[in-house]
């Protein structure tokens, strides 16, 4: 009789063992979820609107969806594809270009062209 008590006993704390492994690895793959992570010193909302190529005829309207629209000098959609905000700017993929800020707060690319707000060329 004493054995089957021991035996129960035993039984009752590997079991309470188990269970107690499995709820922490259930709160481990809960916390484990991928968050994508907007950076902390771009808003894509500063760079919302029309913006026109100071030297060009061309023009790109970032999008509060994500997208970014650019027109040609006739004012015809050449393209309209998403954009990324990084920690330098936005960055457009298909062009391989940034857009970005600088310490006068003109909108400018990284490779070397300046952009003015404007009204969409529609």
């Amino acid at each position: 009789m004493k054995k089957r008590i021991l035996i129960l006993l035993l039984s009752c704390l590997i079991l309470t063992g188990v269970f107690a492994g499995c709820s922490e690895k259930k709160e481990v793959k809960e916390t484990e979820v991928e968050t994508v992570e907007i950076p902390e010193n771009v808003d894509p909302s500063d760079y919302y609107g029309c913006w026109k190529y100071a030297e060009d005829e061309e023009w790109i309207v970032i999008k509060e969806d994500g997208n970014y629209e650019m027109y040609d000098i006739e004012g015809i959609l050449i393209t309209s594809r998403e954009y990324i905000p990084t920690p330098d700017g936005i960055y457009i993929p298909e062009m391989d270009i940034t857009l970005y800020f600088d310490d006068r707060g003109v909108l400018c690319t990284d490779d070397g062209f300046e952009m003015m707000k404007t009204k969409e060329p529609k």
